[in-house]
Parts: structure tokens; sequence; C-alpha cells
């Protein structure tokens, strides 16, 4: 799958990059004891796939679940 709806600030210019996600079967979602993108995220750490991360405040309406920020 490719996703190329990365919006751009200046609306004269178009993004011709391409982010390619892995594809994840629904049935190994289920599966994940921690954070549900341990094995897509590129920053992922051991303790991603073991302990769900906490969701934490980082500023008015705006929150976050990763073990980065805890």
């Amino acid at each position: 799958m490719l996703v190329s709806s990365i919006p751009i600030p200046n609306p004269r210019s178009r993004w011709k990059g391409k982010v390619k996600l892995q594809e994840v079967e629904t049935a190994r979602l289920e599966t994940i004891v921690g954070c549900k993108f341990c094995n897509r995220c590129p920053e992922a750490m051991p303790i991603c796939s073991k302990k769900k991360p906490p969701l934490l405040d980082l500023e008015e309406n705006h929150k976050v679940a990763c073990h980065l920020y805890a």
C-alpha cells in the first residue's frame, strides 16, 4: 500500500514522494500484547512488543501513547 496524502504547506508545490507501509493482517493485530504499531514503527524498542504504552497528555487536546514519551 502506498500513501501519498501528506499535506504540503505551499499549495503550488506537489508532493512526489511515496511512503510505503507494511501490510498487517487484522488477526495478527489482535494477538499483539504491547503497542499495536510495534511491528511497523521504525522507532520500536523491545518494550513496545511486550507492554502497552500509557496514554499521556502532551498539551491541551493532544495525547500520545508511546514509550518514547514515557
